[in-house]
């Protein structure tokens, strides 16, 4: 469906798990000016408003969607920085610490650390492994997570 050319300009967005829809439209807004709306997303991907919002809105938490301005409808490409270090959020620091004293952290760590309930750990967890932050170990109740590139 791709051409190599298309495949080869996705790569630079390989780390982050894009699902087809999301990758569609990457190459769709690079067409286009590097840019597309929610309605164009529907028309192209042939999904619903919420499927739509939904998608742009996790590419936005993996930082290659951006809408500049406040409350604006149009969504632009966001490339990655070669030899860009991903750093912790700051709002994530303790999480890091954590990680350098033990080697790996668990939900229920993330949800003591933060003082947030089991779902908001989960989304924590899984966007600090979108940024390539972190690593899962095991599956379920049982997972640790760690540091990119470190095995303990």
């Amino acid at each position: 469906m791709y051409t190599p050319e298309d495949m080869e300009w996705l790569e630079q967005f390989g780390r982050l798990n894009l699902n087809p829809d999301q990758k569609r439209m990457l190459l769709f807004a690079r067409a286009h000016g590097d840019s597309f709306t929610n309605r164009d997303w529907q028309r192209v991907c042939e999904v619903d408003i919420y499927t739509a919002s939904r998608d742009i809105k996790d590419m936005m938490r993996k930082g290659c969607m951006a809408h500049p301005d406040k409350g604006g409808r149009i969504y632009h490409i966001v490339y990655p920085e070669e030899g860009r270090k991903v750093e912790f959020p700051g709002e994530y620091r303790k999480i890091e610490e954590m990680l350098d004293d033990r080697g790996y952290v668990t939900n229920q760590d993330i949800r003591e650390i933060l003082k947030v309930k089991r779902f908001t750990a989960t989304r924590i967890t899984k966007r600090l492994v979108d940024l390539g932050l972190l690593s899962a170990q095991g599956k379920g109740r049982g997972a640790k997570y760690i540091k990119k590139g470190i095995n303990k």
